[in-house]
């Protein structure tokens, strides 16, 4: 049942190498990001619906509904803030940096 988190992880491993290999940008970067995605969801589904294993489960462990309801709110408006900051970053300062200007290449 938890079979297709490790198999994620692996088939993504051989992509990242693959991305490496044939010296492309985007495929190692979105395959690390999903990497590292996988082990969170391998966290996330070996503990579920366990938070604290043998004393609370998910909805004990979860805050008040107002409380919740307000972190929605933060997250909502924040998360796009912060990924289209990430993406144009990505965007302006693609290409500027080749291997032959890095200290230490030879």
């Amino acid at each position: 049942m938890l079979a297709p988190v490790p198999a994620a992880a692996a088939a993504l491993c051989v992509a990242i190498f693959v991305g490496l290999r044939r010296g492309g940008e985007s495929l190692p970067f979105y395959g690390s990001f999903a990497l590292f995605m996988t082990g969170y969801a391998g966290l996330a589904v070996s503990l579920f619906p366990n938070l604290v294993p043998g004393r609370y489960d998910i909805w004990e462990a979860a805050a008040g509904p107002a409380s919740l309801s307000f972190a929605l709110v933060g997250v909502v408006v924040m998360i796009p803030i912060i990924l289209g900051y990430t993406f144009y970053n990505y965007h302006v300062f693609r290409g500027k940096v080749r291997l032959e200007d890095v200290a230490g290449y030879h």
